[in-house]
């Protein structure tokens, strides 16, 4: 039963990173401009991470703009960034690198998750 449970988690995390590299390479997701309008750093147990309050503008001028918080590394204010609203509500940035490295865990996920499947069913 615990092959089963373990699973249904690497398959439900490999359609998570699945649908990250979906926006990632474009496919996916509510695209728009990310700008920065304040930032701060925080420190944390492994150094220090910007986070910035920012806007969101989509490409549809008939979308609304809506505000935001995300963690920006090296992010400033003013700063932009051309990006995709996901439908887990992530703002996911177009890049073919991130988008061959989410493909790759989402399968890695799949086929793991494939074999715990097969693993736990009964014989």
């Amino acid at each position: 039963m615990l092959g089963a449970a373990f699973a249904v988690v690497l398959l439900s995390a490999a359609s998570l990173t699945g649908i990250l590299a979906t926006a990632a390479l474009g496919w996916t997701g509510t695209p728009g401009l990310l700008t920065a309008v304040a930032c701060r750093e925080q420190a944390g147990g492994r150094g220090s991470t910007t986070s910035c309050y920012s806007t969101f503008a989509p490409d549809d001028p008939h979308a609304a703009r809506e505000a935001v918080s995300v963690d920006w590394p090296r992010g400033t204010e003013g700063a932009t960034k051309h990006v995709r609203i996901t439908v887990l509500g992530v703002h996911q940035q177009e890049d073919a690198l991130e988008a061959v490295l989410l493909l790759a865990v989402t399968a890695g996920l799949c086929g793991t998750g494939a074999l715990a499947a097969s693993a736990a069913r009964p014989r």
